[in-house]
């Protein structure tokens, strides 16, 4: 069986957070008389289910959409639960870290075993997602423009800060880029 057939039997997060509920949960939920206190319920079952995913009870399949297109179903890397994901229920989809993955199932760690001959799991990565893609674009549109030659290295940094946050809001807040990211990207581009 491979990682694609495991993902296709696999329970979209709208589905999971109610099926890997344990019974006491579920028959609290039934009792629940008010809409407000019935979204609250459901609120907390889907943080169980994102905690039992970054706790490997529950292992996270899906296609990566950004930063880079996936070419399919892959094993999501569970430091994108840890830290309250965007996560539109619905879509079956996940934002964090500069990442999206859609198309999420859920299964259990018992499912991986089952599967015939090597699965594509790919590490995940160590610390934040490298930035040097979208920095060494924010400087080459900035030669483009001829914002960074005749000034001080100072200012190329400043004028690299600023017009990162403008391009990329979600992965620069400010005070990112960090100092040494942006001078390794420049010096990169041979300043």
């Amino acid at each position: 069986m491979s990682l694609l057939d495991i993902w296709s039997r696999g329970l979209r997060l709208d589905d999971a957070w109610w099926e890997h509920a344990d019974e006491h949960d579920k028959e609290y939920r039934r009792n629940i008389k008010t809409r407000v206190n019935l979204q609250f319920n459901a609120e907390m079952l889907q943080l169980q289910l994102i905690d039992a995913i970054f706790d490997n009870e529950l292992i996270a399949i899906g296609v990566q959409e950004l930063p880079t297109a996936g070419t399919g179903p892959e094993i999501i890397p569970k430091f994108l639960f840890g830290d309250r994901p965007e996560i539109d229920w619905q879509k079956s989809s996940l934002r964090a870290f500069g990442y999206v993955y859609g198309g999420i199932r859920v299964v259990t760690p018992d499912k991986l075993k089952e599967a015939r001959g090597p699965v594509a799991v790919r590490p995940g990565p160590r610390g934040r997602p490298s930035v040097e893609n979208q920095l060494d674009e924010v400087i080459q549109d900035l030669v483009q423009a001829g914002r960074l030659e005749g000034i001080s290295q100072k200012e190329r940094e400043n004028r690299t800060r600023v017009r990162a946050q403008e391009l990329y809001s979600r992965l620069f807040p400010p005070p990112r880029p960090s100092r040494m990211a942006i001078l390794k990207a420049l010096k990169r581009a041979g300043f």
